[in-house]
């Protein structure tokens, strides 16, 4: 075995150090990126990026392995917090790659229910193009429709109206659209729906 004097051994030693600490840092490195070498987003980081309407991170969540349609841990999906966000860009992303639609979280409401409810026009719009159902109702009988009638929010009202939607359709106390509309005061969604053919 060859001897070597104090100064190589101490080289050797420090390239050998070096040596491992290169290669316990590539396996973390490793370990910390999925297949292809992308992120893997934990669940907190891929509901933070959806709730920001982080279009990018959503991609990069999708991409590092978390699924479309995922339902969190409040019984909601990606869609529908980015519906209630009202980011259109991230609704458009997730309904291009399959996202459920109509799915209903634990009050019975859709990504377009919400939407509908918060006044979020695009969103609403993104989602009809989309294909959602603008007929189904939450679990208090509150259609898309209703929702935004209730509320007056005139551009969504008339672009659920432009769809085939049921007109006369009450929730669970017997009213329409109109009668919420009417009843609220909101006079603009009133004439709306009444050229629509609301009775």
């Amino acid at each position: 075995m060859p001897q070597f004097g104090p100064s190589i051994s101490r080289w050797l030693a420090v390239t050998a150090m070096a040596v491992l600490q290169v290669a316990a840092w590539s396996g973390q490195t490793r370990a910390q990126t999925g297949p292809l070498g992308l992120s893997n987003f934990g669940p907190d980081q891929f509901v933070e990026a959806v709730s920001r309407g982080n279009l990018e991170g959503v991609q990069r969540g999708i991409n590092g392995g978390r699924s479309i349609n995922e339902i969190f841990a409040d019984g909601s999906t990606a869609l529908i917090v980015a519906a209630k966000g009202g980011h259109t860009a991230v609704v458009g992303f997730l309904a291009e790659n399959r996202a459920h639609l109509d799915f209903r979280d634990r009050s019975q409401s859709t990504a377009l229910i919400w939407a509908a409810e918060r006044g979020h026009a695009e969103t609403v719009a993104a989602l009809l193009k989309a294909g959602a159902d603008a007929n189904i109702p939450d679990r208090v009988g509150d259609t898309p429709l209703i929702k935004a009638a209730k509320g007056g929010f005139v551009e969504v009202v008339r672009a659920i109206v432009e769809r085939k939607v049921d007109l006369g359709r009450t929730d669970n106390t017997g009213l329409t659209a109109l009668d919420w509309a009417e009843r609220n005061r909101h006079p603009g969604v009133v004439r709306l729906l009444k050229n629509a053919g609301a009775k």
